[in-house]
């Protein structure tokens, strides 16, 4: 940038040139399509009818000058709308990749989803936990987020899920890190716990904040399927929910986990 330069000048001058541009490189419009028409209906005009052959030749030339410049007039005062209307597209497109959103995986393939732990060494004393990844999808962290198991509904005898009297939305875990809430950060994955299956019990045992053997008993079929509601909330988002359908039919050390 030369010295005597403003940068007043410099924004002043990028806009013309920017409105000049939009103003004529935009696909055709009604001006520009009716224009030539008329031209042609003209031109047909004067073969179909001979007798009127000298008034459409003089009234013809004519016709280019004035769309022309009706095309430059209206294109020109369309420019700036043109120009809000481009910019206004490109800002709700980037604010919706900057928009905070989040959403819950589940891979049973996943370690981090399914995995297995020994306490003490001893390999009888073994507990599957099963978890749900809550992520960041738009490289914008989410705060404050909270995971719940918000519903539990067996699945009947004939493939109906009946409510059962599991006391909804109670606070599940995050991992090893308790059950206060916590940011989602782009690229991190933190397990959020949903049950786990141990050896000394055989049962599905939801991971929440009260007493497991409150609902001990609802658990206990090891036969039965189980679909289990998990919603994480945030400060900064819709929520985002999954289910996970769960059963021991094939022994406690082989939970058969689907999301839906």
């Amino acid at each position: 940038m030369a010295k005597d330069e403003k940068p007043s000048q410099l924004r002043l001058r990028d806009y013309v040139r920017l409105w000049a541009r939009t103003a004529f490189s935009h696909a055709i419009g009604p001006i520009d399509l009716w224009s030539g028409v008329g031209g042609a209906l003209l031109t047909a005009i004067g073969h179909l009818f001979p007798r009127l052959e000298g008034t459409v030749n003089s009234l013809l030339w004519q016709v280019p000058l004035w769309a022309a410049g009706a095309i430059v007039v209206v294109r020109l005062c369309a420019s700036p709308y043109w120009i809000w209307r481009d910019q206004r597209q490109e800002i709700v497109g980037l604010q919706q990749r900057l928009s905070p959103r989040l959403a819950i995986t589940f891979d049973p393939k996943n370690s981090l989803c399914v995995h297995e732990t020994f306490y003490g060494g001893d390999r009888s004393n073994k507990t599957i936990y099963v978890a749900v990844l809550p992520t960041a999808t738009t490289g914008v962290a989410v705060h404050n987020c909270q995971g719940y198991l918000t519903d539990v509904r067996k699945l009947g005898n004939h493939g109906e899920w009946y409510p059962t009297t599991f006391a909804g939305r109670q606070r599940l875990e995050w991992g090893a890190r308790g059950f206060d809430p916590l940011d989602v950060n782009p690229g991190t994955l933190q397990p959020l716990n949903v049950f786990q299956v141990k050896a000394i019990h055989k049962r599905i045992e939801p991971l929440v904040d009260y007493p497991l053997n409150k609902d001990a008993d609802l658990f206990a079929d090891s036969n039965a399927s189980f679909k289990l509601q998990i919603v994480v909330v945030s400060d900064d988002c819709p929520n985002a929910s999954i289910s996970l359908v769960a059963n021991i039919a094939e022994g406690w050390n082989k939970p058969q986990v689907s999301a839906e």
